[in-house]
């Protein structure tokens, strides 16, 4: 029942989030420009950002095989079928759900324990996280529009949430060299039972995770996927800028999809409906879009990767047996 109520505040809460900020965003829209700057939407190019959003995706699927061949090794399209219905499970679930989807259906499919699963899946989002402090890092010392226009809230929660994510990324790798004492001080600590129960799961399945990369030797492949998988982003965000006749500079495409990348991370609706939005008109009003222009280009953006994650999604739920395998999780 408290788990039930639990579930319930959070949905709650994540629709007044989403409603609030949608608000603020399109406060500013002026529609018929909005539907203006869709219409002119050129086929060609918005084919080209499926394209790479597809090939991003595939990309996404190798590095995580990478992690997960420290302990079998396992056919690409099993993983390339898990890795899509996790973002379907996002797409239209609440809480990521879909990482708990992924690593269920992955699990009955190979016979690898859950745990494991989730611990790589767990190291995959380390990796983005460093891989967006160092981008995000970046953009900030090499472009000036940044540097001068971007309001002070904006650069403090780019600088805070780089800061947080490196602090969380050191702590744990501290764990390893001093284990002893950080277990005679988390068992000094007045926690409940389930408390304590959490925090070890989570910090097994971490460790879990890093022993796949430490095993693995793959770490040079890995982070050169990872700067695949970027550059494949920023070619499909400037594909639908492009598509959409208006102009966008690659350091302002990365900047723009490393904070919707950490904007993810706040309790949200499916999809990041409302945060996104917000995002994008906040950040793209930096580079002289209009609100207008912002809301059109964040709906293009989700709408194509909505057509890639869908129809990929529901195929890899079939092809792994999702809605028999899925039924006592949502029991």
């Amino acid at each position: 029942m408290n788990k039930g109520r639990q579930s319930r505040w959070y949905v709650l809460g994540t629709l007044v989030l989403a409603v609030v900020l949608l608000i603020l965003a399109l406060r500013g829209v002026e529609w018929a420009q909005l539907l203006s700057v869709l219409g002119r939407s050129q086929l060609n190019l918005l084919l080209l950002a499926c394209t790479t959003q597809l090939l991003s995706y595939a990309v996404r699927s190798l590095r995580w095989r990478m992690l997960l061949s420290a302990e079998k090794s396992i056919a690409l399209l099993d993983v390339f079928s898990a890795t899509m219905v996790g973002y379907l499970g996002n797409n239209f679930l609440p809480a990521r759900a879909g990482e708990l989807m992924r690593a269920v259906l992955l699990g009955h499919r190979t016979g690898l324990s859950k745990s494991f699963i989730l611990g790589t899946i767990l190291t995959e989002r380390l990796i983005d996280v460093v891989a967006v402090v160092i981008l995000g890092g970046s953009v900030l010392l090499l472009s000036d529009t940044m540097q001068t226009a971007a309001p002070n809230w904006l650069m403090s929660a780019v600088r805070g949430a780089g800061l947080t994510g490196l602090a969380v990324i050191a702590g744990l790798l501290a764990l390893r060299r001093w284990r002893n004492a950080y277990q005679r001080w988390f068992f000094g600590l007045p926690l409940s039972a389930a408390v304590r129960v959490r925090i070890i799961t989570v910090a097994r399945n971490f460790w879990i995770g890093v022993q796949s990369f430490r095993r693995s030797a793959h770490g040079a492949g890995i982070v050169s996927l990872t700067i695949a998988v970027w550059s494949l982003e920023v070619v499909t965000a400037l594909s639908v800028a492009y598509a959409l006749a208006l102009s966008l500079a690659p350091l302002a495409a990365l900047f723009l999809l490393v904070t919707l990348a950490l904007s993810s991370a706040a309790p949200s609706t499916p999809g990041y409906v409302g945060v996104y939005q917000f995002v994008a008109v906040t950040v793209l009003a930096l580079f002289d879009f209009s609100a207008s222009e912002a809301v059109a280009y964040i709906i293009a953006l989700q709408l194509v990767s909505y057509l890639i994650v869908t129809p990929w999604g529901l195929w890899g739920l079939w092809r792994l047996g999702g809605r028999r395998q899925l039924n006592p999780i949502s029991g």
